[in-house]
């Protein structure tokens, strides 16, 4: 039981570090100033995960075979985006784990840099990928790539 907790904890930690990496890597490739860029550093990370529940909602329409889930307003689609925004601002920015992180980062050792950057990218990708996809099905489904 107390290796199953450890594992566990350890995963966790894992999983926290690479959100926080996708945090770092938009925070220091953009060449704004510091509160504009953490600002676009965290939407840039919920638009990637808007499009991860999009195309996860996307393929769950397709294959449960309805059509109201994404007939939403595009008011609710907004509101639904700036409560992800908030979800992500809050711990990154206000709590300032994402820049404490920030600072943190440069004292890994080089393996572990690599490794995070490297997992964090692969996930974003994946994401982007996933969502392109479920467009792609969807939208055969739906009968609008028919030949």
């Amino acid at each position: 039981m107390y290796f199953a907790r450890e594992c566990s904890k350890l995963m966790l930690r894992f999983f926290k570090e690479i959100y926080l990496t996708a945090f770092l890597i938009f925070l220091r490739i953009s060449g704004w100033a510091p509160p504009i860029n953490a600002a676009m550093s965290v939407g840039v990370i919920t638009v990637i995960e808007f499009w991860f529940l999009i195309g996860g909602e996307g393929l769950i329409e397709t294959f449960g075979g309805t059509r109201s889930l994404l007939q939403i307003p595009k008011l609710a689609a907004v509101v639904a985006f700036m409560g992800l925004y908030a979800a992500n601002y809050y711990p990154l920015v206000i709590c300032e784990y994402g820049v404490t992180f920030e600072r943190e980062f440069s004292h890994f050792k080089k393996s572990k840099k690599v490794l995070l950057l490297t997992t964090s990218m692969v996930l974003m990708l994946a994401a982007i990928g996933f969502f392109l996809y479920s467009a792609f099905i969807h939208r055969r489904f739906i009968g609008v790539n028919k030949p």
